[in-house]
């Protein structure tokens, strides 16, 4: 188990890789993935030390290779590299926060909340449905304001991008004026 120490703002882990709730990692190392076969899961994130550093993306599904590319940011299809001061904002002074920057770009893209309130329709149909397909639907988490978080397959399930509770725990339970948190990856 890797150890990880929390001091002030700071949480510090011992190893090279730092896994955010089990839906992407953040991986260290001196090697260029470009170049050198890296393990890596689509979507996850490296980071290169040494002479050279940068910031890298897997760009295909998990596994050992070099398809890696320079991390995106700053909107749909576009990229960037460390020292292209246009794409950050502002410039960052230290790696901390350049790290920032990218931790606020790949949160904002990849990971959504919605709050719905329910209303009667939704009651009648048994589903709601959400702005967009989650990545995995079954890392989907479901709170009921003022509620315990509800269990995948159990009291919910999510095809595309429709919520439902028919047939499972929340069917019955559920009331118009009821606000749903959704939180997934997207």
């Amino acid at each position: 188990m890797a150890a990880t120490i929390f001091s002030g703002a700071y949480i510090r882990a011992l190893k090279s890789a730092l896994r955010l709730n089990d839906q992407a990692t953040i991986w260290s190392g001196s090697a260029d993935p470009t170049s050198t076969p890296t393990f890596g899961r689509q979507g996850d994130l490296y980071i290169k030390f040494g002479a050279s550093p940068a910031f890298y993306q897997k760009t295909t599904g998990d596994g050992t290779d070099t398809n890696w590319a320079p991390a995106s940011g700053g909107g749909e299809g576009s990229t960037y590299t460390p020292d292209d001061v246009a794409n950050w904002n502002p410039d960052p002074a230290t790696l901390k926060e350049a790290l920032d920057q990218l931790a606020d770009r790949t949160w904002d893209q990849n990971y959504v909340v919605e709050t719905i309130t329910l209303n009667s329709t939704d009651i009648t149909n048994k589903y709601v449905t959400l702005a967009t397909a989650p990545i995995t639907a079954s890392k989907t988490r479901l709170t009921v304001l003022g509620g315990p978080e509800q269990a995948y397959t159990t009291d919910f399930t999510v095809s595309t991008n429709q919520l439902s509770w028919s047939g499972l725990f929340l069917d019955g339970v559920l009331e118009a004026g009821d606000k749903l948190i959704i939180t997934y990856s997207k």
